[in-house]
């Protein structure tokens, strides 16, 4: 990570006594010190970042970040400095005054996992069909059609917060339209591919379709959310999440994620699921 947005030896010695008093010149040893405890104090190791005050200036990024620091400096490193974000003090704009508690804010054209839907099970109902027919081996279980399935994802949704379009398309994207085909065998009941690593390991295995889109919501607002599950948790996998470091589709890539985290690794893992599915979803 090229860290010169946020840090420059110089400065950051020259702030802190204690810094220079155990660091003196070496300059390697002082950002590291930075990386790893620096950003989690608040500390300011240049002049023109201020952790607290790009904090303060933007509720999209307290929504999605609450108090986790490093979190800001590394958005500013990879987004907010490109989006002409402010972060040094100063008076703030009106318009950035109020918390958005429910979605981030879309200006830098990220997709946010958490909010209200914008789709609803007809328009599922309808994608779904334009692309695949409905497999013969759920008719006895419990979402015999394909209406009763995308009713499932979007209840599920709404229960956790996360929105409907956004599961629902990567559920699309991780089983083929419900052909699987990979190492997940679609008598798992596993709609995103959790536990699965490649090499023939097939991952997670759940009962029913409810059981298995709930353990994939669940999963997807650890990445997106710091806050706690609604419904009794089912996702095995739940606890090995760093919550929050997600908030946006795009970055559920951790190629693409400021912090290195994220769901898969494939290159533009998020964007695919917005630009292949998700969006084609909402002109149905």
């Amino acid at each position: 990570v090229n860290y010169s947005d946020v840090y420059n030896f110089d400065y950051y010695i020259n702030k802190y006594g204690d810094l220079k008093k155990a660091f003196g010149n070496n300059d390697q040893a002082a950002i590291q010190h930075f990386v790893t405890y620096g950003m989690k104090e608040g500390r300011q190791a240049c002049a023109n970042f201020e952790v607290n005050s790009y904090k303060n200036r933007y509720g999209d990024l307290r929504n999605a970040y609450g108090n986790n620091l490093p979190m800001y400096y590394m958005h500013y490193i990879k987004y907010g400095k490109k989006e002409n974000r402010i972060a040094t003090p100063g008076s703030t704009p009106a318009a950035s005054t109020s918390v958005n508690t429910t979605t981030p804010t879309t200006s830098s054209n990220l997709t946010p996992i958490m909010g209200t839907s914008k789709t609803n099970v007809a328009q599922m109902v309808r994608y779904f069909n334009a692309n695949a027919p409905y497999p013969a081996f759920y008719k006895n279980s419990d979402a015999p059609t394909i209406q009763a399935f995308c009713q499932i994802y979007y209840e599920e949704a709404a229960a956790e917060g996360v929105r409907a379009e956004v599961a629902f398309a990567q559920a699309m994207k991780e089983t083929g339209f419900l052909k699987y085909g990979g190492d997940v065998k679609i008598n798992q009941y596993n709609f995103c591919g959790m536990g699965a690593t490649g090499n023939g390991n097939p991952g997670n295995s759940f009962t029913t379709v409810r059981e298995g889109a709930r353990a994939h919501i669940q999963h997807l607002k650890a990445y997106a959310s710091t806050s706690p599950l609604n419904k009794t948790k089912v996702d095995p996998r739940y606890q090995w999440v760093t919550k929050g470091t997600s908030p946006y589709v795009e970055w559920l890539g951790a190629n693409e994620n400021p912090n290195g985290k994220g769901w898969a690794t494939d290159g533009n893992y998020g964007h695919s699921i917005v630009n292949d599915y998700m969006n084609k979803l909402l002109t149905k």
